[in-house]
């Protein structure tokens, strides 16, 4: 197993999660659509993936990201195109030749929509909308037996980005739509959804009052490695660039150092260890290792400027811009911040209001944990590198 940092792990460099994926597939057998809650980094989009890598028998697996979208009709149209995307029907191989048939003349069709500047344009001959074709195309489909699994990440943030566009009543509308696709007798055997996103789905649409619009979603949350899982992916990790033995000791205190047992911080930590051991001949020791902890510290601006970056994405207000910017310098400062100086600090900076709402992205999003009521960084090296 190969350190994986940019890109989702795939097929036989993901580190497989039986139990999480197990969790996924009973929820589905019971008719659940899902939500699958994460904070960044912690490996939801390649757990997504072994879904369509290693597809169960009769489930159609299918990724999109919305991260882009702020259309809904567009929003429809990426579903369409993906769950009719010529070379994902091929991979998965578990159609018959009719139902495939079938899936190919209905791509055509979706091939035939047009992609104006404005938004999306149907074919006039049809004079359907794209959400009115899928809802055809889910009607009449026969796909024996199987069930289309329709993955969304960052749909949170597709929410967010209708909202701000169309206003509230489009955004509300659109929720509605989505909840018809769940919810539908005629065809929600047919087709079942993951959510997935950044930030809280739950937070996004209780910003505009729709949170009925979601309260059928059964919730999965994905948590750190356990201990035994954390030393044997470090361990797999290791023994790919390392040939010599690895003394437990080692591994253990790899996981002292990171505290955050999820893959990302691992493979960091890993890969710079791997290149101190065989490039500087040094010796895989505790020493050793502290060095690599500071080196992806030293390096965060490659691995940790996106944390940064995001959250001018995610708030757009100045003042809840400058109160987060200020909550994480005087986390970094300390060993925890307590609630009631968090509370303060939205009073004076004019954010008391959304300030409840600010917390939960942060922690969604995988910047902060809340312990006994005081707030502490996520990850001992993103704090480290904070600045």
């Amino acid at each position: 197993m190969k350190a994986i940092i940019g890109n989702p792990a795939r097929k036989e460099q993901f580190y497989k999660r039986p139990d999480v994926r197990k969790d996924i597939l009973e929820a589905l057998s019971s008719n659940e659509n899902l939500l699958i809650s994460a904070p960044r980094r912690v490996g939801k989009t390649s757990i997504l993936f072994n879904l369509i890598d290693d597809p169960d028998e009769n489930i159609y697996a299918v990724y999109v990201n919305t991260e882009g979208v702020d259309d809904p009709d567009y929003f429809f149209y990426q579903i369409l195109r993906a769950i009719l995307n010529v070379d994902q029907l091929e991979s998965f191989g578990k159609f018959s030749r009719e139902v495939k048939n079938l899936l190919n003349e209905w791509a055509n069709r979706v091939s035939d929509i047009n992609l104006g500047p404005i938004g999306v344009k149907v074919n006039p001959i049809e004079k359907k909308t794209c959400f009115e074709q899928l809802l055809d195309f889910l009607t009449k489909i026969k796909l024996d037996g199987k069930t289309i699994l329709l993955m969304v990440d960052e749909f949170p943030l597709t929410i967010e980005h209708i909202h701000a566009k169309h206003g509230e009543d489009i955004v509300s509308l659109f929720l509605d739509k989505n909840r018809v696709l769940r919810q539908t007798p005629e065809f929600n055997h047919k087709i079942k959804f993951i959510y997935t996103g950044s930030i809280g789905l739950f937070t996004a649409v209780k910003r505009i009052n729709c949170t009925d619009r979601v309260n059928d979603l059964k919730e999965i949350r994905i948590k750190q490695l356990r201990k035994a899982e954390a030393k044997d992916f470090v361990k797999n990790l290791l023994n790919d660039k390392i040939t010599n033995e690895i003394d437990d000791s080692i591994i253990e205190y790899i996981l002292s150092k990171i505290e955050l047992w999820i893959p990302f911080y691992f493979q960091l930590i890993v890969k710079e260890i791997a290149e101190m051991v065989i490039y500087e001949e040094r010796e895989l020791d505790n020493q050793t290792i502290d060095l690599a902890f500071e080196k992806v510290v030293e390096n965060g601006n490659i691995y940790f400027e996106h944390f940064k970056s995001r959250l001018l994405k995610v708030f757009k207000d100045s003042k809840q811009l400058l109160f987060v910017q200020q909550f994480l310098i005087n986390l970094q400062q300390k060993e925890s911040y307590g609630r009631n100086e968090t509370i303060d600090l939205s009073n004076k900076l004019g954010v008391f209001d959304s300030v409840e709402d600010i917390i939960d992205v942060l922690k969604h999003d995988g910047y902060i944990v809340e312990t006994d009521g005081s707030f502490s960084f996520y990850s001992p090296i993103l704090k480290k590198w904070w600045r």
